[in-house]
């Protein structure tokens, strides 16, 4: 999605865009009765479909039993967004309370923050990411990956691996886990489930 104009200037409406194309994403696949298994948000502009997911669309069939990933990337916007737009993001299902700290006017890493707070899982997929998100993720209860070598991990506080990245880190034990049981949710959709990208 455009967020610059032809001399990279940010366009003052990027919230908009941003609440636009992750409700956009999401009632596109409720309406098409699709049910993915794994939700792998891409950068700063899909940072506001791990929220609408877990508390706006979390009784749709289609996203209930659904995985999310975001993935961290160096695309970050340099402008702060609207000073509404924890109000303009409201929808039914989300409170003020969940939306934590976030203050306004809300920049990169308080966006990228909203995300990791709502995701399953993260992953570091440019070098060069704003190090206040990347141990932001690594103090969540969520697990966090960098790229690199490809690894079997197994996600705290569920039952599902993953075949991406390199090792993890737990908050609990700082180092990797690995669990390579066959019947668990791998992100790897040519093992039979689905694979959103966003």
């Amino acid at each position: 999605m455009q967020t610059t104009d032809e001399n990279g200037i940010e366009y003052d409406d990027n919230d908009s865009r941003a609440i636009f194309y992750a409700r956009g994403v999401l009632e596109t696949v409720k309406k098409l009765r699709w049910c993915p298994d794994v939700i792998h948000c891409h950068g700063w502009m899909t940072a506001l479909a791990p929220l609408y997911i877990k508390k706006a669309y979390k009784d749709e069939p289609s996203f209930r039993d659904a995985k999310v990933v975001f993935s961290v990337y160096e695309d970050d916007f340099k402008s702060t967004l609207s000073d509404d737009f924890a109000t303009k993001l409201m929808l039914k299902g989300i409170t003020k309370k969940d939306l934590g700290d976030l203050k306004e006017p809300v920049d990169y890493a308080a966006l990228c923050k909203l995300a990791v707070d709502y995701s399953d899982g993260v992953i570091q997929n440019s070098e060069k990411v704003d190090e206040s998100i990347i141990e932001y993720a690594r103090q969540s209860a969520n697990w966090y990956l960098t790229t690199g070598t490809r690894k079997t991990m197994r996600m705290p506080a569920t039952s599902s691996t993953i075949k991406y990245g390199k090792p993890l880190q737990t908050k609990k034990n700082k180092k990797s886990r690995y669990d390579d049981h066959e019947s668990k949710i791998r992100l790897n959709s040519f093992t039979g489930n689905h694979l959103l990208g966003l």
